[in-house]
């Protein structure tokens, strides 16, 4: 049992983030101040999806555990809300060039740039890499899912092999060089990922330091050691760190933070003490986490074009940037709930009998 409220824990730690990512697109529709650390959150996220997959799987590969059915298991937990976020944001998008909302969209998109930006973006590509535009302007969260899917195919070709401590010490340290090399030039690690080739080719970098962080914590169990504190104690950490609001665009910090703040916060949300209604919060978090990251962008932009196209003008405020937060969540639990469970059940069901038919298969 303390096991399982540990890790429930660690993912309501990603809620509290997917929250701040929220937080920060909303008030950068709006032109409303937030700390720009607040995308080191995406490094958490490579961070602790290191730890948890390698927790998770590392020993069911080196039990048998195959490349390709750990990629349908991964398929299906990640793709439902890939599909409904593509179509929303696809959706949204149209709107906003047929109704030629100016003020909504950045860039005018056809019909043609449309359909080929959210068929690309259902393979988590790049459209707006090939086509002059955004990378991902059908649905921008979806960048990190792309360089999360990466790391996970390098574990997964490895089968989840165990680094020898020189051979770990000598790719971190490499990695981290690497790093903090490019965020001195390019002035941070918050925009790899985005806007340029440049940024987007970094981030492979981005996702491969903080991603075998999180995967050495568990193969050498560095988790172990770190003291027990309360959950509300780390879950404050955790959102120190996102809004610290001394250093904008400071490279310094973001190497501080994927180096020593964020692996610390995933070890200490490992061993965090939680009571029975933490339990219950940051399990609702952890499962609200996911699907709040992926719908968010698209339902804060819808909020904003039914604004301008029903007043003529920018909306109040104060009144679209909370019903943009409030639609969201909204929307993320209803999607949560009504598609992404039951579906994932359906084909969690239907895997387990392909991959019964394949082991009865003669040879």
């Amino acid at each position: 049992m303390k096991q399982f409220q540990r890790f429930a824990f660690l993912d309501g730690m990603r809620g509290v983030a997917a929250i701040a990512v929220m937080w920060y697109h909303n008030a950068a529709i709006y032109g409303l101040f937030a700390s720009e650390h607040i995308m080191l959150a995406v490094d958490f996220f490579f961070c602790l999806s290191g730890f948890v997959i390698a927790h998770a799987y590392g020993e069911r590969f080196r039990d048998g555990l195959t490349p390709l059915r750990f990629g349908l298991k991964r398929v299906i937990r990640l793709y439902p809300l890939i599909l409904v976020g593509v179509a929303l944001g696809a959706v949204v998008t149209w709107l906003g060039s047929a109704t030629n909302d100016g003020w909504f969209l950045q860039q005018h998109y056809s019909t043609t740039d449309i359909s080929i930006g959210a068929l690309l973006c259902l393979c988590l590509l790049p459209a707006g890499l090939f086509m002059g535009k955004m990378f991902y302007f059908i649905n921008s969260p979806l960048w990190s899912l792309f360089f999360e899917g990466a790391a996970n195919a390098v574990y997964a070709l490895t089968k989840g092999r165990k680094l020898p401590p020189v051979t770990a010490i000598s790719a971190i340290v490499l990695l981290f060089g690497g790093l903090a090399g490019l965020a001195a030039a390019l002035g941070g690690i918050t925009q790899f990922g985005l806007t340029t080739p440049t940024f987007f080719l970094s981030a492979f970098v981005r996702v491969a330091f903080s991603f075998l962080v999180g995967v050495l914590i568990c193969q050498f169990a560095l988790y172990r050691r770190a003291p027990a504190l309360s959950d509300t104690t780390i879950g404050l950490a955790l959102v120190a760190m996102l809004l610290m609001p001394l250093f904008q665009r400071n490279w310094v910090y973001d190497m501080l933070s994927v180096a020593l703040i964020i692996p610390a916060l995933v070890m200490l949300g490992t061993r965090a003490r939680v009571g029975q209604l933490g339990h219950r919060v940051w399990g609702y978090l952890g499962r609200l986490s996911y699907p709040l990251y992926v719908l968010h962008m698209p339902v804060i932009k819808g909020v904003q074009h039914v604004w301008s196209i029903g007043l003529g003008e920018a909306p109040p405020m104060p009144v679209a940037f909370a019903t943009g937060l409030v639609l969201s969540w909204i929307g993320a639990d209803l999607a949560l709930r009504l598609f992404d469970e039951p579906v994932r059940a359906y084909l969690t069901q239907v895997r387990k009998r392909v991959v019964a038919s394949w082991q009865k298969a003669p040879a």
